[in-house]
């Protein structure tokens, strides 16, 4: 396959319908030169990253090898282990199986959209389709072709493939659920289910073989797209078993509403009113507010099993002067979903407990719980869950809410416990299943310094794993500062900054009832410090609130101790802006 007319620099101005000698026409050239160097460099990487490929033929350590390679990438380039993964495979599957387009991608002629499109297509072909897919595309003139031509030639491949040849994999083999992170962090994601059956059929009823109502039962939790403390919980199933839990629902929002309006009326207690909301309003609950009060509040029909405890409690993290009312820093849920300031005051008047979270005013470091045995207790547990909400290893993304484990970072001596690592929340972090078990037989191995920061030291060399125990050089090393509250140092640096300018204030008074004031307007400070901006990353909305509310506070103070001493009639608002101008703000 051939295109009509090369793609060079002296024809990519013309094939984009401008001008060579305007700045649009420079701009195609050094495009398309930038379009050749990222390919090469995306081939560059594929490289590397090939030798680190664990084939699933290489006996029963392979799954444990492959998420010990996972780490090792994902570290170095600073992503997660679920993309990294991916990498691994696709380098493998460009180098190993498809080395003539890999040969395209490097000499630049194959853009890196391109070469994935072709990677994703091939990954369900036998080898010896992918074997003719290289061979067949790698022929093309993949340099110069539109890109309307190369996705319509390669499906058609692709489909010719798949039916040709006794290979071609059955329909039943290629049953698969994978679940797709969106390429921008919109807070969606999609579910990709690929089965023997047309995708577009079988999602509109069509054909015999559509799978039942019954079948397709489920209930899911949703996140929404924007932090503002919503989540969905979506109820699948067949049309007369969701329509008559719906109706169910509104017969009994309407029969609570019903006697809410009469209760109202007649001046008895309010049935039903949870929140109070009716009795204070005056009103019924609406249609919508009872249907969720309803259903969040009804028992769940279990057959008689015994549900376990939840391990952890749900936590939610209010920051103190959120509580107090003179921040709307947000508040976070389970240590990852931000929830707003309103909010957050709300779950907290409910609540009849509060537990409170030490932090270091300084750093903002979790001050640790108390040691104990073998064992954490189970406020020990949730502190390790304040620290880590999600597994601590490097790139993993598993939340650590449940199927996770507390692991001794230096292990515990069952036989000697004063000789080995502590049960405390300075030796402890919480790991899933896989990497708990990867640390088990010793294919990470963490160290954590006096500071907090744990060093990951990612698996061994292949080669060095015949030497003598402790003589391993790690694949991949990683350090990881400890988790910190990051609105504790500012917070702190406030509350103290406000304390020294209170002390200064009552010294001002002092002096004033000792007749020791001066003359109206000549007033200055006893002292001055320069304080460099604090660059940490809490809210600048704390800061803001904190300063106006100490600027007026400090001006209506003075006004009224000078008017009490009859040394001042009213206040000049020029001598109070030139005071402001040369007082420095605090230093946050």
């Amino acid at each position: 396959m051939r295109a009509r007319t090369p793609l060079t620099d002296e024809t990519v101005a013309e094939q984009a319908g401008v001008d060579a000698d305007t700045p649009q026409g420079d701009a195609a050239v050094r495009l398309l030169a930038l379009q050749r160097h990222q390919s090469a460099e995306h081939a560059r990487l594929l490289r590397e990253l090939a030798p680190l490929w664990v084939a699933s033929e290489e006996g029963e350590s392979a799954p444990d090898d492959r998420e010990e390679a996972d780490l090792v990438v994902a570290i170095a380039l600073r992503t997660t282990t679920v993309r990294a993964g991916t990498l691994l495979r696709d380098a493998h599957l460009a180098i190993d199986e498809l080395p003539r387009l890999f040969a395209r991608l490097e000499a630049g002629d194959l853009p890196v959209e391109w070469h994935q499109r072709i990677l994703r297509s091939a990954r369900k072909l036998t080898p010896a389709q992918r074997f003719e897919l290289d061979t067949r595309v790698a022929a093309w003139d993949l340099a110069s072709i539109p890109v309307q031509r190369f996705r319509r030639e390669l499906r058609l491949l692709i489909a010719w493939l798949h039916q040709a040849g006794q290979n071609a994999p059955r329909p039943e083999d290629l049953r698969d659920v994978a679940l797709e992170g969106s390429p921008v962090d919109d807070g969606t994601a999609t579910l990709r289910i690929t089965g023997p059956v047309l995708l577009i059929a079988w999602l509109h009823q069509a054909g015999q073989n559509a799978p039942r109502p019954e079948d397709l039962r489920d209930v899911a939790l949703e996140g929404s797209p924007v932090d503002d403390g919503t989540a969905t919980l979506r109820i699948t199933g067949p049309v007369p078993e969701i329509l008559s839990l719906a109706r169910r629902l509104d017969a009994s929002a309407r029969a609570v509403q019903d006697q809410q309006r009469r209760a109202l009326a007649d001046g008895a207690p309010i049935p039903f009113d949870p929140d109070g909301a009716a009795a204070l309003n005056g009103a019924p609950l609406t249609l919508a507010a009872l249907r969720y009060a309803i259903l969040t509040g009804s028992v769940l029909e279990t057959g008689g099993i015994e549900v376990p405890t939840e391990r952890f409690r749900l936590n939610v993290t209010v920051p103190v002067m959120t509580l107090m009312g003179f921040s709307d820093a947000p508040g976070v849920v389970d240590g990852t979903v931000p929830i707003p300031a309103s909010m957050a005051r709300m779950i907290a008047a409910r609540e009849p407990f509060w537990y409170r979270v030490l932090t270091d005013p300084v750093t903002g470091t979790f001050i640790p719980a108390a040691a104990t045995g073998y064992r954490p207790p189970t406020a020990m547990l949730e502190h390790l869950r304040m620290e880590n909400p999600v597994c601590a290893v490097p790139g993993c993304t598993r939340p650590s809410t449940s199927r996770a484990e507390a692991d001794h970072i230096q292990e515990y001596d069952h036989t000697d416990p004063t000789s080995g690592g502590p049960t405390c929340v300075s030796n402890l972090h919480l790991l899933c299943f896989t990497h708990h078990r990867l640390k088990t037989r010793g294919m990470i191995d963490p160290v954590r310094g006096p500071d907090g920061t744990t060093r990951w030291n990612i698996g061994t060399e292949r080669d060095d794993r015949s030497r003598s125990p402790g003589s391993h050089r790690p694949r991949a090393t990683a350090s990881i500062p400890a988790n910190r509250d990051l609105a504790t140092p500012t917070l702190a640096s406030a509350l103290l900054d406000a304390w020294e300018q209170h002390h200064w204030e009552q010294e001002i008074k002092a002096l004033m009832r000792n007749g020791a004031s001066r003359s109206p307007g000549s007033h200055r400070p006893r002292a001055t410090a320069s304080i460099p901006a604090n660059r940490d990353l809490a809210t600048p909305t704390l800061a803001s609130a904190l300063l106006d509310a100490w600027e007026q506070h400090h001006w209506e103070q003075e006004i009224k101790a000078l008017m009490r001493n009859g040394a001042f009639d009213e206040p000049d608002q020029l001598d109070h802006e030139d005071y402001l101008r040369r007082t420095a703000p605090p230093p946050f």
